[in-house]
């Protein structure tokens, strides 16, 4: 079963959307991260050191794991803070596709 997640990236006064195709929301973080990577020349400001550092956020989950908003379903928040600025990731659980 594959579930749809919707990724909000605020990002330098910048809003990027994207959606990945995922197993779980442990997974998503991996595909989005790829997605990221491939699309980085439309995020102003995030470049591979930027991307790197998320990477390395992620590698440890108890430090950066996505925190579920208080009183919503399939909703989750998470950031990160580089030397290019913070970032704030809303992640939604869009739909499962069974």
């Amino acid at each position: 079963m594959k579930e749809l997640y919707t990724y909000v990236l605020d990002f330098r006064g910048g809003t990027y959307v994207s959606q990945v195709f995922a197993k779980n929301l442990n997974n998503s973080i991996d595909e989005w991260i790829k997605k990221i990577e491939k699309d980085k020349s439309e995020i102003q400001y995030l470049g591979v050191k930027t991307i790197e550092k998320i990477k390395q956020d992620f590698k440890n989950p108890e430090n950066r794991a996505p925190i579920l908003l208080n009183n919503l379903q399939n909703v989750w928040c998470f950031d990160f803070n580089s030397n290019q600025g913070f970032g704030l990731i809303n992640v939604i659980k869009t739909k499962t596709i069974c």
